[in-house]
């Protein structure tokens, strides 16, 4: 007899966003984990409990639909979750649950197992460094939320180490912050502005909070660390970059950590009631010190031994890769042990090249380990650490002076390697982001002229799969009230392509997020589920395939489908309405011819029926209208987008033609916005975006043509004009910018660089010319700036 295979398990995990490096972060290590042993995976983008915007609580609606129906197990973003209500609200909240098994992620929800991390250690090992290894006597600290069970610590152990140093505590130098950018802002202000108070360094409880300190310390004209040492907590991405000093703590092994409790939960194994993660001092310049990677460029020169490199590798090879493995605090295992195979094989590699001279053995196989730190989005420039331990360890070995020029040489050669690679992921990240903006522009101004929800679900379709979208399950309530128990799922597509749906949809309990037909048992799934709600309107819930790396997609899908999905109900309502009062005349007409003695109040009735259908079909046409102008405009600046632009610029180029007139093109790139986007957010960005768009239209008159073209990418046509009006714009753009930048309170500077092309009746050009030239003006103005600076 054929066993029956067992359920696979289905992990949910609520979380209140997903478009934060953070949480991004904690999500990879889930989806790891859930990879690993064959589990599915449902993300609930829920928003935090009872917030205070509209636009975030209606996301809470998602609360409701999570139960056993459809997973097995909760896993629970709590910080970021109870943030507004606090922990005893979110406590009593959760008890909805059971009996599922849960498990918290950072704060204890009391009576529910939970993973933490050491904050002691970590913010004590900072504090110290700062006093004993620096000296400082003087150290501000800007704290967490008041109620965040982590910050508390984090703001005890700042005060222990005070006090065990015996140092004054100052209540004036401790500022409370919000996790946040704008929170490091805030507080340098408050401490220098307001309470004027001097201080030798800033110890923080967030990397956002440090970075925002140094961005205001900066705009104050104070130098970081030369006048004050700053230090953060976290060790996210951004702070590699910033060079900060900070604490890490395993965000990764968070999501790791968490799943593993949680399965082992759901297989009734027994669990304990905390798990402690360790946390660690990482040393970079923000505090006074040289970074590691420069620390660890150094060899010894009193180090020199007497041993052969063979006899060296054949002893000590394996504690080497040790070491190297520990300095890089690799995630992933997977990851981990093809690391430790591609090690074992550069240092083989090196040995053959210094020894029995095989030309570019060590070059191989360091390309090997650099594809390997590209795959698995591994920073590349901590593979300088790595070249300089083998090195440190390589270099003393060398007693003839051409070996010792030949390794020397690899060593640097390997160097430049990194440097080339992450120049070219630069480029290849620009290209992606471009491209991908431009995909989303494309379907949105598609979406925007969708006047029915069938011909905006067959754009969806048509548009996702590019997108890395390979499954979507678009539903709608079958109630257009609460309680919303039954849905129907009006679209379906996976991996081998859509899946045909009765016209009405297919029906289904809510709770269940899928019909129970369309399940396919046989292959894991990792989904990410959004509200769908058009201002307080509850419509239905969209899910995704999960991508892990690029989780800022699904918050710009989903308010494209949000919005655009409440517009299309609105026509097809209107349209409806029309329908019916139609109908209504139909029918009146005919009872007139049945009754005379009523002619006359059956005229008025009609009247006032058909002045309604007029009305009606008014409204109709405005939206329309409405319709038509976004599918022209752009939906953040409000200026023209690149349909808007080609449908305008093209009408002119053809009246400029026949008229012999002359006319500028300007094409204009908003500089580091993704620098923007990666410090401060997406909705930072998309502010600066806003501005620019203000700054342009300030600049040029009302009848020139001032469009975005997608991403940073603005283009200018000028009406009626000449090259002599070429240097007095761009002057004039410049003062702009400048007297913006003056008066803004912003931690960063905005910067437009321009590429101009100018059409002339004597040199006839297309205008697909002229952009070209304008783009390459563009480019080159562009170069001339980056050497400047």
């Amino acid at each position: 007899m054929e066993k029956k295979k067992k359920k696979r398990i289905t992990i949910g995990f609520l979380m209140d966003w997903i478009d934060s490096p953070y949480q991004a972060h904690i999500l990879s290590g889930v989806e790891e984990f859930v990879a690993l042993k064959d589990i599915n995976l449902i993300c609930f983008v829920t928003g935090r409990l009872l917030a205070i915007n509209d636009w975030e609580r209606n996301r809470n609606i998602l609360f409701d639909f999570v139960s056993s129906e459809s997973v097995d197990g909760l896993l629970m973003m709590t910080p970021a979750l109870s943030n507004i209500v606090g922990i005893e609200y979110f406590t009593e909240f959760v008890e909805k649950y059971k009996p599922l098994p849960i498990v918290s992620i950072a704060v204890e929800i009391p009576g529910y197992p939970y993973v933490r991390i050491d904050n002691n250690k970590g913010m004590r090992e900072a504090m110290e460094h700062l006093v004993k290894f620096h000296g400082y006597k003087r150290i501000a600290y800007i704290r967490g939320p008041e109620g965040n069970p982590e910050a508390i610590e984090r703001l005890n152990t700042y005060y222990q180490v005070l006090q065990e140093n015996k140092l004054p505590i100052n209540s004036n130098l401790v500022v409370k912050g919000g996790f946040d950018f704008e929170s490091g802002h805030r507080a340098i202000r408050i401490l220098l502005d307001e309470r004027k108070e001097k201080f030798d360094a800033i110890i923080t409880a967030s990397d956002d909070m440090a970075i925002g300190a140094i961005e205001e310390l900066k705009l104050k004209g104070i130098q970081v660390p030369e006048d004050i040492a700053v230090v953060g907590f976290d060790d996210v991405e951004i702070s590699q970059n910033a060079r900060l000093t900070t604490v890490r703590q395993p965000i990764h092994s968070y999501g790791t950590k968490a799943a593993e409790i949680l399965y082992k939960m759901i297989k009734n194994q027994k669990v304990n009631k905390v798990y402690e993660l360790p946390t660690q001092l990482v040393v970079r310049e923000s505090c006074g010190c040289l970074s590691s990677n420069t620390r660890q460029a150094v060899v010894n020169v009193y180090s020199v031994v007497d041993e052969s490199l063979d006899s060296y590798l054949l002893k000590e090879k394996a504690n080497l890769i040790l070491e190297i493995r520990k300095l890089l605090n690799i995630h992933k295992q997977v990851a981990s042990k093809e690391f430790t195979k591609l090690l074992e094989q550069l240092l083989e590699n090196l040995k053959r090249e210094i020894l029995e001279k095989h030309e570019n053995a060590f070059l191989h196989a360091w390309n090997k380990i650099i594809f390997w730190a590209n795959r698995y989005n591994f920073p590349f420039f901590v593979l300088h650490n790595v070249l300089s331990k083998i090195r440190e360890e390589i270099i003393p070995l060398m007693r003839e002076r051409k070996k010792l020029i030949i390794t020397e040489n690899l060593f640097q050669q390997a160097r430049i390697k990194i440097s080339e690679s992450m120049s070219q992921k630069e480029i290849l990240e620009r290209v992606f982001f471009t491209l991908q903006s431009q995909k989303l522009n494309d379907m949105g101004e598609e979406l925007a002229e969708s006047t029915d929800t069938k011909t905006m679900l067959e754009v969806i379709y048509s548009r996702l799969p590019a997108m890395g979208i390979k499954k979507c399950y678009f539903s709608v309530y079958e109630n257009a009230s609460p309680p919303y128990d039954f849905s129907r799922l009006i679209l379906a597509f996976d991996t081998s392509g859509r899946i045909k749906l009765p016209e009405e949809g297919i029906r289904f309990p809510t709770k269940r997020l899928f019909p129970e037909s369309l399940i396919n048992k046989k292959e894991r799934c990792s989904f990410v589920v959004y509200a769908l709600f058009h201002n307080n309107d509850h419509m239905g819930f969209v899910i995704f395939n999960l991508i892990a790396e690029n989780t800022h997609l699904y918050e710009v899908l989903h308010h494209w489908f949000k919005t655009v999905f409440g517009g299309v109900r609105m026509i097809e309502k209107i349209r409806n309405q029309a329908l019916h009062l139609e109908e209504l005349v139909n029918q009146r007409t005919a009872d007139l011819s049945e009754s005379n003695n009523l002619l006359q109040q059956e005229i008025q009735e009609k009247r006032k029926t058909e002045e309604k259908l007029k009305q009606a079909l008014e409204e109709l046409e405005k939206y329309n209208e409405i319709l038509h102008s976004q599918s022209i405009r752009d939906e953040l600046t409000n200026l023209y987008n690149r349909r808007g632009f080609f449908t305008l610029a093209e009408q002119h180029f053809q009246y400029a033609r026949r008229k012999k007139q002359g006319f500028l093109l300007f094409f204009a790139d908003l500089d580091r916005l993704k620098e923007i986007n990666d410090t401060y957010g997406h909705q930072e960005g998309d502010e600066a975006l806003v501005k620019t768009a203000e700054i342009l239209k300030g600049c040029f008159r009302q009848m020139d043509i001032i469009a975005r073209m997608g991403g940073d990418e603005f283009v200018i046509l000028v009406v009626d004009s000449t090259l002599k009006d070429k240097d007095y714009l761009i002057k004039r753009l410049e003062n702009l910018i400048g007297d913006y930048n003056q008066k803004s309170e912003k931690p960063y500077a905005l910067s437009i660089s321009v590429g101009t092309a100018f059409y002339s009746s004597d040199y006839a050009k297309s205008l697909d010319t002229l952009l070209a030239e304008a783009d390459v003006d563009l480019y080159n103005q562009k170069q001339i700036k980056k050497h400047i600076q």
